[in-house]
C-alpha cells in the first residue's frame, strides 16, 4: 500500500444531495457532508452558491472529535431553468489543499403554476378530499369535472380546459354514462405523454375504461363489484420510493402498513410493463398478489394507480384519531401521499419529443464528454431519421456538433476533451426541414483531480482486495519480507533473462572521434614516458 494512513489536515466536501427537480419559490433543502481533519474548536464557514454567486452561509464548529459533518441549506429558487448549485468550505490556514473544499450539482427549477383536473364519476368523499388538499396551493389551478346524472356534468369539461390540463386525476371514472366525445379528448392529451393519477372505484365501467387504459400502468382482467375492506402491504423494496417516502429517520413501512383499510372491489389486474408494484392487498391480515398502488414510468411518461377507494379513511380513521388522542406527532399520511403523488407526476418530462444530455453531469479534464438523444413523434414513437444539432458554449468557446443515429430513436456523438468550466448547451432536432423540439441542459469540466478528495489512504480496502484475490498486502516499511513470500509460493519459478546489445563504435561518428582523440593522447603520453 502506497500512501499515508494518516489523514492530512485537510476540509473536504465529500456529498451534496438535494432533488434534481424543484418548483420556483418552493424551499428545498441542499443536504451536504464533508470531513475535516487537523482542527480543533476552530469554526469552518460555508457558503451556498447558485450560478457561482454567493446566496447564503453557514457557520460549524470543529473538534477533533468528529471526523464527518453534515448539515443542510435552505435553498428558495426564485427563477425557471437549469440551476448550478454549489456548496464550498472557506479555505483554512494550512489545509493540505484547498481543490476539494467544494461540491456541485445542477437542479432543474420549473413554473409551479400548473392545471389539475379532476374527473369523477359521481360526487364522492375522495373528490371533496383531494380537491381540498390541493386548493391550498395558490399555484395550483383544479377544474372538478363531476357527472351528476348520466351523461351529464355539473360543470361541462371544454375541449380547452382538457388541452390545457397538466395533469388528470380520475376517481371512480369513467362509468357507463360518461360521454365518449370527453374520453376522446382526455386519451388525446394522455397520448401526448400527460401524468395521472387513478383511483378505482365500484361504478367503473371496463368498456369506457378501455378507451383510456393505454395510458394507465395496469390492464383489468375481471371485475366484480363484491366489496371488501383491504390495508396496504408495501413491499420492503419499495420503502424509499418517491411514492412513499415520508422523511427521513421514518419507518416508512410500518407506517404505511399501518393505516386504516380502504375499499377494494374484486378486481383482479396485470401490471403493464415497466410497472412497479409498490403496495399489495392485505385483507384480514392475508396478503393477496394483488397490486394495490401502482407506479409506472414509461419513455419519461408516469402514471399512478390505486386500486382501491375511501382514502379518506387515512385522514379521519387515521391521522384524525391520532390528533384526538393527543399524539401531536401523528403524521398525515393521506397528505403525505397525495403531496408526493402530485409531485412525482408534476416534475415529469413526459411531454418533451426531444430528450438530450450528457452521460455525466461531472467530468475530469481528461474524460471524454458523450452526448446521448432520444427522439419521438406526438406518439412516442421512436424517429430515427431525424437531424439532431447541438449548440455548445462555455467560457471563450463555442463548439457545433451533429448527433448520430443509432438507431430506436437513439442519437450519440462523442468530442475529446474541453478546458475547465461550466458548459451550456441547446439542442434542435428537425425532421424533413420541421422542427421537432428543443432541449437544454448543462455540464462541468472540473478543474480539480478527483482524487484529492481522498487524501487518506485506505488500508482496509486494500487489505480485503489482496485477501480476496490471493495476495498479501504489504505497507513500505515491510517489503523487505515481500521478496521472500515471493520466493516460498509453490507455484514461483524463477526465470533468468539474459539481454545482449551490441554498438559499432564505428557508425558512431560522435563516440569514435572522443576514442581516437584519448587514444592518441594515451600514446603521446607513453611517448614521452619511454613506455614504447
Amino acid at each position: 500500500g502506497i500512501g499515508d494512513t494518516i489523514a492530512p489536515k485537510d476540509i473536504a466536501m465529500k456529498q451534496l444531495i438535494t432533488n434534481e427537480v424543484v418548483f420556483i419559490d418552493n424551499p428545498v433543502e441542499i443536504n451536504y457532508s464533508f470531513t475535516a481533519n487537523g482542527y480543533n474548536n476552530q469554526n469552518v464557514n460555508l457558503q451556498l452558491l447558485e450560478n457561482d454567486q454567493v446566496i447564503d452561509n453557514n457557520v460549524i464548529l470543529l473538534n477533533n472529535d468528529q471526523k464527518i459533518y453534515n448539515s443542510a441549506f435552505k435553498y428558495t429558487p426564485k427563477k425557471e431553468g437549469i440551476q448550478k448549485i454549489t456548496v464550498r468550505a472557506i479555505p483554512l490556514d494550512n489545509e493540505y489543499t484547498t481543490q476539494n473544499n467544494s461540491s456541485s450539482n445542477f437542479i432543474r427549477v420549473i413554473k409551479n403554476k400548473r392545471a389539475i383536473s379532476i374527473f369523477s364519476s359521481s360526487p364522492q368523499p375522495d373528490v371533496s378530499f383531494i380537491n381540498q388538499y390541493i386548493s391550498q396551493d395558490k399555484e395550483i389551478d383544479v377544474n372538478l369535472f363531476i357527472q351528476k346524472f348520466q351523461n351529464e356534468f355539473y360543470e361541462n369539461p371544454t375541449p380547452r380546459q382538457v388541452s390545457e390540463t397538466q395533469l388528470f386525476i380520475f376517481v371512480d371514472f369513467p362509468n357507463k354514462y360518461t360521454p365518449d366525445n370527453v374520453l376522446t379528448l382526455i386519451a388525446q392529451e394522455l397520448a401526448k405523454g400527460k401524468p395521472s393519477l387513478f383511483i378505482l372505484g365500484k361504478d367503473l365501467d371496463l368498456q369506457k375504461f378501455k378507451k383510456i387504459q393505454e395510458y394507465l400502468p395496469f390492464e383489468i382482467v375481471s371485475s366484480s363489484p363484491r366489496e371488501f375492506l383491504s390495508f396496504l402491504d408495501v413491499q420492503n423494496n419499495f420503502a424509499d420510493d418517491p411514492i412513499l417516502k415520508i422523511g427521513p429517520n421514518v419507518q416508512n413501512i410500518e407506517r404505511w402498513n399501518s393505516l386504516p383499510p380502504i375499499f377494494k372491489t374484486e378486481t383482479f389486474v396485470n401490471p403493464k410493463l415497466n410497472s412497479k408494484v409498490l403496495a399489495l392487498s392485505k385483507i384480514e391480515n392475508v396478503r393477496f398478489n394483488e397490486p394495490m398502488i401502482i407506479t409506472r414510468e414509461m419513455q419519461g411518461s408516469r402514471s399512478v394507480a390505486v386500486l382501491g377507494y375511501g382514502l379518506y379513511r387515512w385522514k379521519l380513521m387515521g391521522y384524525a384519531r391520532e390528533i384526538a388522542k393527543g399524539n401531536t406527532d401523528a403524521i398525515d399520511l393521506y397528505s403525505q401521499f397525495i403531496s408526493n403523488v402530485i409531485r412525482w407526476l408534476s416534475i415529469s418530462d413526459i411531454e418533451k419529443q426531444v430528450s438530450i444530455k450528457t452521460n455525466k453531469k461531472f467530468y475530469s479534464g481528461a474524460e471524454e464528454i458523450n452526448f446521448i438523444g432520444q427522439i419521438y413523434d406526438n406518439s412516442l414513437n421512436p424517429i430515427d431519421n431525424a437531424q439532431v444539432y447541438v449548440h455548445i458554449r462555455g467560457g471563450q468557446s463555442s463548439k457545433d456538433i451533429t448527433l448520430s443515429n443509432k438507431g430506436n430513436g437513439v442519437y450519440s456523438y462523442t468530442i475529446p476533451p474541453l478546458p475547465a468550466g461550466d458548459y451550456r448547451f441547446t439542442a434542435d432536432a428537425y425532421l424533413n426541414k420541421n422542427l421537432l423540439g428543443k432541449d437544454e441542459n448543462r455540464f462541468t469540466i472540473e478543474a480539480t483531480n478527483f482524487e484529492l478528495y481522498d487524501l487518506q489512504m485506505n488500508k482496509n480496502l486494500l487489505v480485503k482486495l489482496s485477501e480476496q484475490s490471493g495476495g498479501k498486502f504489504y505497507l513500505a516499511n515491510n517489503t523487505k519480507n515481500l521478496f521472500n513470500d515471493i520466493y516460498k509460493l509453490q507455484n514461483y519459478k524463477p526465470q533468468t533473462k539474459v539481454f545482449r546489445a551490441e554498438y559499432t563504435l564505428w557508425d558512431k561518428v560522435w563516440l569514435l572521434i572522443p576514442a581516437l582523440l584519448l587514444f592518441s593522447v594515451e600514446w603521446f603520453i607513453r611517448k614521452r614516458s619511454s613506455m614504447l
